[in-house]
């Protein structure tokens, strides 16, 4: 499905920015990824995301208020 795409294992630690342009995704599943850093404001753009994992990974920093404009996630 075009919302649907594995990524095993990537190649960043920090958590990209960029994908504040993966408007159609709806599930993210980044947990056990070493990622650190903080979550990046762009998230919020996803307003299309059900599900978003990140657990096991060393994020730090605030969560982003404009992920408050995801509506749709479920907790």
């Amino acid at each position: 499905s075009p919302t649907a795409k594995p990524l095993r294992k990537p190649s960043f630690r920090l958590f990209p920015a960029a994908i504040g342009g993966l408007r159609n995704f709806t599930h993210l599943r980044l947990y056990k990824n070493q990622l650190s850093g903080s979550l990046p404001e762009e998230l919020g753009n996803l307003e299309s995301f059900v599900d978003l994992e990140l657990g096991n990974n060393q994020l730090s920093g605030p969560v982003p208020a404009p992920i408050g404009n995801l509506t749709n996630l479920e907790v």
